[in-house]
Protein backbone atom coordinates (compact mmCIF):
# COMPACT_ATOMS: atom_id res chain seq x y z
CA UNK A 1 0.00 0.00 0.00
CA UNK A 2 1.07 3.56 -0.61
CA UNK A 3 -0.43 4.94 2.59
CA UNK A 4 2.35 3.89 4.94
CA UNK A 5 2.86 7.43 6.24
CA UNK A 6 0.83 7.57 9.50
CA UNK A 7 1.03 11.37 9.71
CA UNK A 8 -0.38 11.80 6.24
CA UNK A 9 -3.16 9.28 6.86
CA UNK A 10 -4.13 11.20 9.99
CA UNK A 11 -4.16 14.56 8.22
CA UNK A 12 -6.01 13.28 5.16
CA UNK A 13 -8.57 11.57 7.38
CA UNK A 14 -9.23 14.71 9.40
CA UNK A 15 -9.99 16.71 6.27
CA UNK A 16 -11.66 14.16 4.05
CA UNK A 17 -13.86 12.25 6.48
CA UNK A 18 -16.68 14.77 7.02
CA UNK A 19 -17.02 15.80 3.40
CA UNK A 20 -18.22 14.37 0.12
CA UNK A 21 -16.04 13.77 -2.90
CA UNK A 22 -17.22 16.91 -4.64
CA UNK A 23 -15.49 19.17 -2.13
CA UNK A 24 -11.91 18.48 -3.18
CA UNK A 25 -12.07 17.04 -6.71
CA UNK A 26 -9.48 17.92 -9.31
CA UNK A 27 -11.04 19.86 -12.21
CA UNK A 28 -11.74 17.83 -15.34
CA UNK A 29 -10.80 20.77 -17.57
CA UNK A 30 -8.24 23.46 -16.94
CA UNK A 31 -6.31 25.93 -19.10
CA UNK A 32 -2.52 25.69 -19.27
CA UNK A 33 -2.30 28.74 -21.57
CA UNK A 34 -4.50 30.90 -23.78
CA UNK A 35 -5.31 28.28 -26.42
CA UNK A 36 -4.57 25.00 -24.62
CA UNK A 37 -6.79 23.01 -22.27
CA UNK A 38 -5.86 20.00 -20.18
CA UNK A 39 -8.62 17.38 -20.08
CA UNK A 40 -8.68 14.76 -17.33
CA UNK A 41 -9.45 11.07 -17.93
CA UNK A 42 -9.56 8.33 -15.30
CA UNK A 43 -6.36 6.33 -15.60
CA UNK A 44 -6.63 2.65 -16.46
CA UNK A 45 -3.53 1.84 -14.39
CA UNK A 46 -4.51 4.03 -11.40
CA UNK A 47 -8.29 4.53 -11.69
CA UNK A 48 -8.52 6.82 -8.66
CA UNK A 49 -6.41 9.39 -10.53
CA UNK A 50 -6.73 11.48 -13.68
CA UNK A 51 -4.33 11.54 -16.59
CA UNK A 52 -4.40 14.94 -18.28
CA UNK A 53 -4.29 15.26 -22.08
CA UNK A 54 -3.65 18.51 -23.96
CA UNK A 55 -5.97 19.90 -26.63
CA UNK A 56 -4.75 23.07 -28.31
CA UNK A 57 -6.39 25.33 -30.88
CA UNK A 58 -3.70 26.49 -33.33
CA UNK A 59 -4.44 30.04 -34.57
CA UNK A 60 -3.89 30.76 -38.26
CA UNK A 61 -1.13 33.33 -38.76
CA UNK A 62 0.11 35.81 -41.34
CA UNK A 63 3.59 37.25 -40.82
CA UNK A 64 3.60 35.74 -37.33
CA UNK A 65 0.36 37.46 -36.22
CA UNK A 66 -2.90 35.73 -35.34
CA UNK A 67 -5.60 36.12 -38.01
CA UNK A 68 -9.32 35.19 -38.13
CA UNK A 69 -10.40 31.64 -38.94
CA UNK A 70 -10.95 31.46 -42.73
CA UNK A 71 -14.44 31.29 -44.24
CA UNK A 72 -13.79 27.64 -45.12
CA UNK A 73 -13.87 26.95 -41.33
CA UNK A 74 -10.71 24.87 -41.64
CA UNK A 75 -9.15 24.66 -38.19
CA UNK A 76 -6.01 23.03 -36.81
CA UNK A 77 -5.78 21.38 -33.41
CA UNK A 78 -3.01 19.66 -31.54
CA UNK A 79 -3.88 16.74 -29.30
CA UNK A 80 -1.01 15.44 -27.18
CA UNK A 81 1.58 16.94 -29.59
CA UNK A 82 -0.06 15.50 -32.75
CA UNK A 83 -1.56 18.06 -35.17
CA UNK A 84 -4.90 17.55 -36.95
CA UNK A 85 -6.57 19.85 -39.50
CA UNK A 86 -10.17 19.56 -40.61
CA UNK A 87 -13.31 21.60 -41.31
CA UNK A 88 -15.34 22.61 -38.25
CA UNK A 89 -18.83 21.77 -39.50
CA UNK A 90 -20.35 19.99 -36.48
CA UNK A 91 -19.56 16.58 -38.01
CA UNK A 92 -18.00 14.05 -35.62
CA UNK A 93 -14.60 12.81 -36.74
CA UNK A 94 -11.85 10.53 -35.48
CA UNK A 95 -9.22 12.30 -33.42
CA UNK A 96 -6.12 10.29 -34.24
CA UNK A 97 -6.07 6.51 -34.47
CA UNK A 98 -6.64 3.96 -31.73
CA UNK A 99 -5.73 0.32 -31.13
CA UNK A 100 -9.39 -0.57 -31.39
CA UNK A 101 -12.60 1.25 -32.41
CA UNK A 102 -14.00 0.85 -28.88
CA UNK A 103 -11.44 3.36 -27.57
CA UNK A 104 -11.39 5.65 -30.62
CA UNK A 105 -11.28 9.35 -29.72
CA UNK A 106 -13.87 11.51 -31.51
CA UNK A 107 -14.19 15.25 -32.00
CA UNK A 108 -16.61 17.73 -33.57
CA UNK A 109 -16.40 21.50 -33.70
CA UNK A 110 -18.16 24.66 -34.85
CA UNK A 111 -16.67 28.07 -35.55
CA UNK A 112 -18.44 30.78 -33.56
CA UNK A 113 -19.64 33.42 -36.03
CA UNK A 114 -22.61 34.65 -33.99
CA UNK A 115 -21.25 38.19 -33.68
CA UNK A 116 -20.59 39.77 -37.09
CA UNK A 117 -18.59 42.57 -35.43
CA UNK A 118 -16.08 40.14 -33.88
CA UNK A 119 -13.45 38.39 -36.04
CA UNK A 120 -13.86 34.59 -36.00
CA UNK A 121 -11.38 33.41 -33.38
CA UNK A 122 -13.47 31.08 -31.23
CA UNK A 123 -14.37 27.42 -31.72
CA UNK A 124 -16.91 25.30 -29.84
CA UNK A 125 -15.62 21.76 -29.43
CA UNK A 126 -17.26 18.51 -28.36
CA UNK A 127 -15.17 15.39 -27.92
CA UNK A 128 -14.98 11.96 -26.38
CA UNK A 129 -11.55 10.67 -25.39
CA UNK A 130 -10.30 7.45 -23.81
CA UNK A 131 -7.35 6.47 -21.66
CA UNK A 132 -5.20 4.52 -24.16
CA UNK A 133 -3.60 2.25 -21.54
CA UNK A 134 -6.64 0.02 -20.98
CA UNK A 135 -5.19 -3.09 -22.65
CA UNK A 136 -1.75 -2.81 -21.08
CA UNK A 137 -2.96 -2.21 -17.50
CA UNK A 138 -4.42 -5.53 -16.40
CA UNK A 139 -5.44 -6.80 -12.96
CA UNK A 140 -5.38 -10.41 -11.73
CA UNK A 141 -8.06 -9.60 -9.15
CA UNK A 142 -11.17 -7.46 -9.39
CA UNK A 143 -10.05 -3.80 -9.38
CA UNK A 144 -12.96 -2.79 -7.14
CA UNK A 145 -11.58 -5.10 -4.45
CA UNK A 146 -7.95 -4.04 -4.58
CA UNK A 147 -7.57 -0.53 -5.99
CA UNK A 148 -10.85 1.37 -6.30
CA UNK A 149 -14.12 0.56 -4.55
CA UNK A 150 -16.07 2.99 -6.74
CA UNK A 151 -15.71 0.47 -9.60
CA UNK A 152 -17.97 -2.02 -7.81
CA UNK A 153 -20.88 -3.00 -10.03
CA UNK A 154 -19.76 -0.85 -12.95
CA UNK A 155 -19.94 -1.75 -16.63
CA UNK A 156 -19.84 0.03 -19.98
CA UNK A 157 -23.59 0.59 -19.69
CA UNK A 158 -23.44 1.59 -16.02
CA UNK A 159 -20.12 3.35 -15.37
CA UNK A 160 -18.98 5.38 -12.38
CA UNK A 161 -19.20 9.06 -13.33
CA UNK A 162 -18.05 12.46 -12.09
CA UNK A 163 -19.04 15.74 -13.72
CA UNK A 164 -17.57 19.22 -13.91
CA UNK A 165 -19.31 22.23 -15.46
CA UNK A 166 -16.76 24.90 -14.52
CA UNK A 167 -15.51 25.51 -18.06
CA UNK A 168 -17.71 23.20 -20.19
CA UNK A 169 -20.11 20.32 -19.67
CA UNK A 170 -17.65 17.52 -18.91
CA UNK A 171 -18.13 14.02 -17.50
CA UNK A 172 -15.48 11.42 -16.80
CA UNK A 173 -16.44 7.74 -16.69
CA UNK A 174 -14.71 4.54 -15.57
CA UNK A 175 -15.77 0.94 -15.46
CA UNK A 176 -14.21 -2.49 -15.01
CA UNK A 177 -14.47 -5.49 -17.32
CA UNK A 178 -13.25 -9.08 -17.10
CA UNK A 179 -11.89 -11.02 -20.08
CA UNK A 180 -14.19 -14.02 -20.22
CA UNK A 181 -13.19 -15.29 -23.65
CA UNK A 182 -13.70 -11.80 -25.07
CA UNK A 183 -12.07 -11.94 -28.53
CA UNK A 184 -11.35 -8.21 -28.50
CA UNK A 185 -9.54 -8.25 -25.14
CA UNK A 186 -7.78 -11.50 -25.97
CA UNK A 187 -6.66 -10.07 -29.28
CA UNK A 188 -5.13 -7.14 -27.45
CA UNK A 189 -3.10 -9.37 -25.16
CA UNK A 190 -5.32 -9.28 -22.08
CA UNK A 191 -5.00 -12.67 -20.29
CA UNK A 192 -8.05 -14.85 -19.79
CA UNK A 193 -9.99 -13.98 -16.59
CA UNK A 194 -7.90 -10.81 -16.11
CA UNK A 195 -9.59 -7.47 -15.47
CA UNK A 196 -9.17 -4.11 -17.16
CA UNK A 197 -10.42 -0.62 -16.34
CA UNK A 198 -11.72 1.74 -19.00
CA UNK A 199 -11.50 5.51 -18.65
CA UNK A 200 -13.42 7.93 -20.86
CA UNK A 201 -14.20 11.65 -20.71
CA UNK A 202 -16.89 13.41 -22.74
CA UNK A 203 -16.97 17.17 -23.19
CA UNK A 204 -19.55 19.34 -24.92
CA UNK A 205 -19.31 22.98 -25.98
CA UNK A 206 -15.74 23.48 -24.86
CA UNK A 207 -14.76 27.00 -25.90
CA UNK A 208 -11.28 27.44 -27.35
CA UNK A 209 -10.24 30.87 -28.57
CA UNK A 210 -7.33 33.15 -29.29
CA UNK A 211 -6.80 36.90 -29.36
CA UNK A 212 -6.37 38.79 -32.63
CA UNK A 213 -4.15 41.88 -32.30
CA UNK A 214 -5.88 45.21 -32.74
CA UNK A 215 -4.22 47.16 -35.55
CA UNK A 216 -5.81 50.37 -34.24
CA UNK A 217 -4.48 49.98 -30.73
CA UNK A 218 -2.55 53.27 -30.71
CA UNK A 219 -3.73 56.67 -32.04
CA UNK A 220 -0.61 57.10 -34.19
CA UNK A 221 1.56 55.23 -36.64
CA UNK A 222 5.02 53.77 -36.66
CA UNK A 223 7.66 56.52 -36.82
CA UNK A 224 5.39 59.32 -35.55
CA UNK A 225 6.63 61.70 -32.87
CA UNK A 226 4.26 61.13 -29.95
CA UNK A 227 3.83 61.77 -26.25
CA UNK A 228 1.92 60.12 -23.42
CA UNK A 229 0.94 61.31 -19.95
CA UNK A 230 -1.04 60.06 -16.97
CA UNK A 231 -3.29 63.11 -17.03
CA UNK A 232 -5.85 61.87 -14.51
CA UNK A 233 -3.15 60.41 -12.21
CA UNK A 234 -4.81 56.98 -11.95
CA UNK A 235 -1.61 55.09 -12.68
CA UNK A 236 -2.74 53.91 -16.13
CA UNK A 237 -2.26 55.69 -19.44
CA UNK A 238 -5.10 55.22 -21.95
CA UNK A 239 -5.20 56.04 -25.66
CA UNK A 240 -6.92 59.33 -24.80
CA UNK A 241 -3.75 60.21 -22.94
CA UNK A 242 -1.54 59.59 -25.98
CA UNK A 243 -1.25 61.87 -28.98
CA UNK A 244 0.92 63.01 -31.87
CA UNK A 245 3.27 65.87 -31.21
CA UNK A 246 3.23 69.23 -32.95
CA UNK A 247 6.10 69.81 -35.32
CA UNK A 248 7.96 72.96 -34.27
CA UNK A 249 10.98 74.78 -35.63
CA UNK A 250 13.41 73.27 -33.13
CA UNK A 251 11.78 69.90 -32.52
CA UNK A 252 8.41 68.52 -31.48
CA UNK A 253 5.98 69.84 -28.88
CA UNK A 254 3.60 67.69 -26.82
CA UNK A 255 0.08 69.20 -26.89
CA UNK A 256 -0.75 68.04 -23.37
CA UNK A 257 -0.77 70.92 -20.85
CA UNK A 258 1.12 73.17 -23.26
CA UNK A 259 1.30 76.79 -22.23
CA UNK A 260 2.42 80.04 -23.80
CA UNK A 261 5.93 81.33 -23.26
CA UNK A 262 6.68 84.96 -22.36
CA UNK A 263 9.84 86.38 -23.85
CA UNK A 264 10.93 82.82 -24.64
CA UNK A 265 10.69 81.85 -20.97
CA UNK A 266 8.55 78.83 -20.07
CA UNK A 267 6.35 79.49 -17.01
CA UNK A 268 6.61 75.77 -16.16
CA UNK A 269 10.28 76.13 -15.37
CA UNK A 270 13.69 76.33 -16.96
CA UNK A 271 13.75 72.59 -17.68
CA UNK A 272 11.14 73.01 -20.41
CA UNK A 273 12.00 74.42 -23.83
CA UNK A 274 9.90 77.02 -25.61
CA UNK A 275 9.12 76.00 -29.20
CA UNK A 276 7.83 78.15 -32.05
CA UNK A 277 5.02 76.87 -34.27
CA UNK A 278 2.18 78.47 -36.18
CA UNK A 279 3.15 81.91 -34.91
CA UNK A 280 3.11 80.77 -31.27
CA UNK A 281 5.79 80.08 -28.69
CA UNK A 282 4.78 77.33 -26.28
CA UNK A 283 6.21 74.74 -23.93
CA UNK A 284 4.94 71.48 -22.41
CA UNK A 285 5.92 69.46 -19.35
CA UNK A 286 5.86 66.27 -21.44
CA UNK A 287 8.51 64.91 -23.78
CA UNK A 288 7.99 63.69 -27.34
CA UNK A 289 9.36 60.34 -28.52
CA UNK A 290 9.56 58.57 -31.85
CA UNK A 291 7.07 55.72 -31.79
CA UNK A 292 8.65 52.43 -32.79
CA UNK A 293 6.38 49.73 -31.43
CA UNK A 294 9.08 47.13 -30.92
CA UNK A 295 11.00 49.38 -28.54
CA UNK A 296 8.48 51.95 -27.27
CA UNK A 297 6.16 49.32 -25.78
CA UNK A 298 7.95 47.20 -23.20
CA UNK A 299 6.88 44.31 -20.99
CA UNK A 300 7.48 44.24 -17.26
CA UNK A 301 5.56 40.98 -16.87
CA UNK A 302 6.59 37.74 -15.17
CA UNK A 303 5.69 34.18 -16.13
CA UNK A 304 2.39 32.97 -14.71
CA UNK A 305 2.82 29.82 -12.65
CA UNK A 306 6.60 30.11 -12.39
CA UNK A 307 6.48 29.97 -8.59
CA UNK A 308 3.83 27.23 -8.37
CA UNK A 309 4.78 23.93 -6.78
CA UNK A 310 4.88 21.29 -9.49
CA UNK A 311 3.94 17.63 -9.09
CA UNK A 312 7.42 16.58 -10.20
CA UNK A 313 9.08 15.24 -7.06
CA UNK A 314 11.11 12.04 -6.94
CA UNK A 315 9.13 8.82 -6.30
CA UNK A 316 10.34 5.33 -5.45
CA UNK A 317 9.54 2.13 -7.36
CA UNK A 318 6.31 1.70 -5.41
CA UNK A 319 5.10 5.19 -6.26
CA UNK A 320 5.78 6.73 -2.86
CA UNK A 321 6.68 10.41 -2.88
CA UNK A 322 10.25 11.01 -1.72
CA UNK A 323 10.03 14.78 -2.06
CA UNK A 324 8.12 17.44 -0.13
CA UNK A 325 4.37 16.91 0.09
CA UNK A 326 2.13 20.01 -0.03
CA UNK A 327 -1.52 19.95 1.04
CA UNK A 328 -4.12 22.24 -0.58
CA UNK A 329 -1.74 23.96 -2.99
CA UNK A 330 -3.11 26.68 -5.24
CA UNK A 331 -2.25 27.86 -8.74
CA UNK A 332 -1.01 31.27 -9.84
CA UNK A 333 -3.74 32.72 -12.10
CA UNK A 334 -3.78 36.19 -13.65
CA UNK A 335 -6.07 38.43 -15.66
CA UNK A 336 -6.04 41.84 -17.30
CA UNK A 337 -8.52 44.50 -16.16
CA UNK A 338 -9.51 47.16 -18.68
CA UNK A 339 -6.46 48.45 -20.52
CA UNK A 340 -5.08 48.94 -23.99
CA UNK A 341 -4.46 45.22 -24.61
CA UNK A 342 -8.08 44.31 -23.83
CA UNK A 343 -9.64 47.19 -25.76
CA UNK A 344 -10.55 48.66 -22.34
CA UNK A 345 -12.69 45.65 -21.53
CA UNK A 346 -12.53 44.03 -18.09
CA UNK A 347 -11.08 40.53 -18.56
CA UNK A 348 -11.12 39.93 -14.79
CA UNK A 349 -14.90 39.79 -14.43
CA UNK A 350 -15.09 42.45 -11.72
CA UNK A 351 -17.22 45.16 -13.35
CA UNK A 352 -21.02 45.37 -13.30
CA UNK A 353 -21.33 44.15 -16.91
CA UNK A 354 -20.37 40.67 -15.71
CA UNK A 355 -23.74 40.28 -13.97
CA UNK A 356 -27.14 39.84 -15.63
CA UNK A 357 -30.25 41.84 -14.72
CA UNK A 358 -31.02 39.35 -11.96
CA UNK A 359 -27.61 39.82 -10.38
CA UNK A 360 -26.32 36.39 -11.46
CA UNK A 361 -22.76 36.15 -12.81
CA UNK A 362 -22.39 35.71 -16.56
CA UNK A 363 -20.68 32.55 -17.81
CA UNK A 364 -17.45 33.78 -19.45
CA UNK A 365 -17.41 30.81 -21.85
CA UNK A 366 -21.02 31.13 -22.99
CA UNK A 367 -22.20 34.73 -22.42
CA UNK A 368 -25.76 35.55 -23.52
CA UNK A 369 -26.11 36.54 -27.17
CA UNK A 370 -26.42 40.29 -27.56
CA UNK A 371 -24.82 41.05 -24.21
CA UNK A 372 -21.91 43.47 -23.90
CA UNK A 373 -19.78 40.62 -22.59
CA UNK A 374 -20.51 38.55 -25.72
CA UNK A 375 -19.48 41.43 -27.98
CA UNK A 376 -16.18 42.09 -26.17
CA UNK A 377 -15.09 38.72 -24.73
CA UNK A 378 -12.89 38.03 -27.77
CA UNK A 379 -10.34 40.39 -26.20
CA UNK A 380 -9.87 37.97 -23.29
CA UNK A 381 -7.57 34.97 -23.19
CA UNK A 382 -8.74 31.46 -22.40
CA UNK A 383 -7.01 31.36 -19.03
CA UNK A 384 -8.63 34.70 -18.12
CA UNK A 385 -12.07 33.24 -18.80
CA UNK A 386 -11.12 30.28 -16.63
CA UNK A 387 -10.05 32.61 -13.82
CA UNK A 388 -13.37 34.48 -14.00
CA UNK A 389 -15.22 31.15 -13.67
CA UNK A 390 -13.02 30.11 -10.74
CA UNK A 391 -13.65 33.45 -9.00
CA UNK A 392 -17.39 33.09 -9.52
CA UNK A 393 -17.18 29.76 -7.67
CA UNK A 394 -15.28 31.35 -4.77
CA UNK A 395 -12.09 29.39 -5.37
CA UNK A 396 -9.56 32.24 -5.57
CA UNK A 397 -7.66 34.51 -3.18
CA UNK A 398 -6.65 37.95 -4.48
CA UNK A 399 -2.91 38.65 -4.14
CA UNK A 400 -2.50 42.04 -5.83
CA UNK A 401 -1.97 43.88 -9.11
CA UNK A 402 1.00 45.17 -11.08
CA UNK A 403 1.91 46.89 -14.32
CA UNK A 404 2.60 44.37 -17.09
CA UNK A 405 3.13 46.66 -20.13
CA UNK A 406 4.52 50.17 -20.48
CA UNK A 407 5.00 52.83 -23.13
CA UNK A 408 7.86 55.30 -22.63
CA UNK A 409 8.02 54.07 -19.03
CA UNK A 410 4.31 54.72 -18.35
CA UNK A 411 1.89 51.90 -17.52
CA UNK A 412 -0.65 51.02 -20.23
CA UNK A 413 -1.83 47.60 -18.98
CA UNK A 414 -2.14 46.11 -15.52
CA UNK A 415 -2.68 42.55 -14.36
CA UNK A 416 -4.36 41.12 -11.28
CA UNK A 417 -2.98 38.03 -9.57
CA UNK A 418 -4.86 35.34 -7.66
CA UNK A 419 -4.09 32.04 -5.97
CA UNK A 420 -6.82 29.61 -7.04
CA UNK A 421 -7.62 26.28 -5.40
CA UNK A 422 -9.46 23.11 -6.36
CA UNK A 423 -12.17 23.74 -3.78
CA UNK A 424 -13.67 26.54 -1.75
CA UNK A 425 -12.67 24.63 1.38
CA UNK A 426 -9.04 24.63 0.20
CA UNK A 427 -9.17 28.41 -0.27
CA UNK A 428 -10.76 28.94 3.15
CA UNK A 429 -8.21 26.75 4.91
CA UNK A 430 -5.40 28.68 3.27
CA UNK A 431 -6.85 32.12 4.05
CA UNK A 432 -7.76 31.23 7.64
CA UNK A 433 -4.82 28.95 8.40
CA UNK A 434 -1.83 30.83 6.99
CA UNK A 435 -1.92 33.73 9.49
CA UNK A 436 -1.80 31.27 12.40
CA UNK A 437 1.51 29.71 11.27
CA UNK A 438 4.93 31.24 11.82
CA UNK A 439 6.09 30.24 8.32
CA UNK A 440 3.46 32.50 6.75
CA UNK A 441 3.45 35.40 9.22
CA UNK A 442 0.27 37.35 10.15
CA UNK A 443 -0.11 38.63 6.57
CA UNK A 444 -0.37 35.10 5.21
CA UNK A 445 2.76 35.62 3.09
CA UNK A 446 1.02 35.35 -0.26
CA UNK A 447 4.06 36.81 -2.02
CA UNK A 448 3.84 39.64 -4.53
CA UNK A 449 1.56 40.05 -7.53
CA UNK A 450 4.52 39.32 -9.81
CA UNK A 451 5.74 36.36 -7.76
CA UNK A 452 2.83 34.95 -5.73
CA UNK A 453 3.23 32.18 -3.18
CA UNK A 454 0.32 29.78 -3.68
CA UNK A 455 1.98 26.76 -2.08
CA UNK A 456 0.08 24.43 0.18
CA UNK A 457 0.84 23.39 3.73
CA UNK A 458 3.50 20.84 4.51
CA UNK A 459 2.15 17.93 6.59
CA UNK A 460 3.95 19.37 9.61
CA UNK A 461 2.37 22.80 9.09
CA UNK A 462 -1.04 21.26 8.52
CA UNK A 463 -0.73 19.35 11.79
CA UNK A 464 -0.09 22.65 13.61
CA UNK A 465 -3.30 24.31 12.37
CA UNK A 466 -5.64 25.29 15.18
CA UNK A 467 -9.06 24.47 13.72
CA UNK A 468 -10.77 26.19 16.65
CA UNK A 469 -9.54 29.47 15.13
CA UNK A 470 -10.61 28.65 11.56
CA UNK A 471 -14.10 29.58 10.37
CA UNK A 472 -15.17 26.96 7.80
CA UNK A 473 -18.83 27.98 7.69
CA UNK A 474 -18.52 29.62 4.25
CA UNK A 475 -17.75 26.24 2.70
CA UNK A 476 -20.43 24.14 4.36
CA UNK A 477 -23.09 24.92 1.77
CA UNK A 478 -20.93 23.55 -1.05
CA UNK A 479 -20.10 20.27 0.66
CA UNK A 480 -21.97 17.10 -0.13
CA UNK A 481 -22.31 15.14 3.13
CA UNK A 482 -22.11 11.36 2.64
CA UNK A 483 -23.51 8.62 4.80
CA UNK A 484 -21.11 6.83 7.14
CA UNK A 485 -21.18 3.77 4.85
CA UNK A 486 -20.25 5.88 1.82
CA UNK A 487 -17.48 7.65 3.71
CA UNK A 488 -16.01 4.37 4.95
CA UNK A 489 -16.00 2.77 1.50
CA UNK A 490 -14.31 5.73 -0.20
CA UNK A 491 -11.90 6.82 2.55
CA UNK A 492 -8.99 4.58 1.59
CA UNK A 493 -9.27 5.58 -2.07
CA UNK A 494 -9.33 9.26 -1.16
CA UNK A 495 -6.22 8.92 0.95
CA UNK A 496 -4.46 6.96 -1.82
CA UNK A 497 -5.46 9.60 -4.35
CA UNK A 498 -4.39 12.50 -2.15
CA UNK A 499 -1.09 10.85 -1.34
CA UNK A 500 -0.31 10.32 -5.04
CA UNK A 501 -1.44 13.72 -6.27
CA UNK A 502 -1.29 16.28 -3.49
CA UNK A 503 1.44 18.95 -3.71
Amino acid sequence: MKTNNPLFILLAGIILLPFGSSAFAEPLIRFSDSTTTEIGIFRSDEPIQYAYHNLQLIPPKIDGENTPIPDSNQVSFQYDSVTFTFVCDSVSRDLGSALDPEIQNRISCTVDRTNPNVPASQVLVSLSIFDPGVYTSTYAERPDLQVDTTLKGTSSSSPYCVSDDMIAEASSYKWENQNLNDPLLTGRGVPQNAWVVYGRTSVTRLTLSYVIPNDEQYPFEEGDQVCAADLNRDGLVTTTEMTKCIEAGTGFLCPFNKTSCTHEICPLGSLYQCMAHDGLSECSPYTCHEFIGSTAVTSSDTIQGATDKKDDGVIDQDGNCLGQIYIFSGRDKRCRPDGIETGYFDCCGDSDIWFDVGGEPINPFLPPDGSLVASRISKCKGEEKELIALKQKGLCHYVGSYCSSEIFGLCIQRKKTYCCFNSKMGRILQEEGRPTLKAFAPSGNWGSAKEPSCRGFTPEEFQMLDFSRIDLSEGYGDIQVNTQEQMTSTMQNKIDNAYDNIQ
